[in-house]
């Protein structure tokens, strides 16, 4: 079973809503008129159903079909968010040009484009379907961090539903370091374990920077979490916004 539909059912255990992710959406994106906004790996739905409930215009994808499925079943019959499939990098396809307000990529779902042009063809079509001064907003890892510092894991998450373990294993690739992510899941009613891996990159901030640059957004503005607070050198999450002039 593919990565992500292994977790599916759990996902809103394993990370549920943030409500600092929330306040950084509502500070960025004041409500005036019709705030378009798209939630792009929206996972379950659960920031794209929250914000569409407080007023917002959401549309949203995922490439995984059971956790589309799963944000669909949320939605149910209110008509709030349109949830699709879809590959990130077809987006400028997909969306008319000029067509939001911004576009929220969180999660890290930016690490599994693992090649410079892959990279470089999501900014690009993030670039195209923004109106001009619209905002993107991504949240990743701080990269620069877990590989200086070596790092093979990420802090345990554990609650009274699950306990999940992430592991990094780390190999050379033509576009940076690329990576294993290693993950055990167990569900502690039954005892279910779950393991699984995939494959990611590891992007540094100033990659990251030249490729936001290259794909036309300027103003980069770059915090340590969704609070705006500074990006330090051991910042484990890294938080970029970059405009469309």
């Amino acid at each position: 079973m593919d990565f992500y539909s292994a977790i599916s059912t759990y996902y809103s255990d394993i990370f549920p809503l943030n409500q600092e992710q929330i306040r950084f959406v509502q500070n960025m994106f004041p409500l005036s008129g019709n705030c378009r906004l798209i939630d792009v790996g929206c996972a379950t739905g659960a920031l794209s159903l929250h914000l569409a409930g407080n007023g917002y215009s959401m549309s949203a994808f995922d490439f995984d079909p059971e956790m589309v499925r799963l944000a669909s079943e949320k939605a149910g019959s209110t008509g709030l968010v349109h949830f699709e499939q879809l590959d990130m990098r077809a987006m400028g396809a997909h969306f008319p040009e000029g067509t939001f307000d911004g576009v929220l990529c969180f999660g890290n779902t930016l690490a599994h484009l693992l090649s410079d042009e892959d990279l470089l063809t999501f900014l690009s079509a993030a670039f195209n379907v923004l109106k001009p001064g619209g905002t993107l907003a991504i949240q990743i890892l701080n990269y620069d961090f877990i590989l200086e510092s070596s790092m093979t894991s990420l802090p345990l998450i554990e609650n009274e539903t699950i306990r999940f373990e992430r592991y990094y294993e780390f190999s050379s690739g033509q576009a940076g370091p690329l990576f294993d992510f290693i993950t055990k899941l167990t569900i502690k009613k039954g005892s279910l374990v779950l393991d699984n891996r995939v494959q990611l990159r590891a992007i540094r901030k100033q990659e990251l920077e030249n490729m936001l640059n290259r794909a036309g957004f300027s103003g980069s503005e770059w915090y340590g979490n969704f609070q705006r607070g500074a990006l330090l050198p051991n910042s484990l999450p890294l938080v970029a916004v970059a405009v469309k002039i």
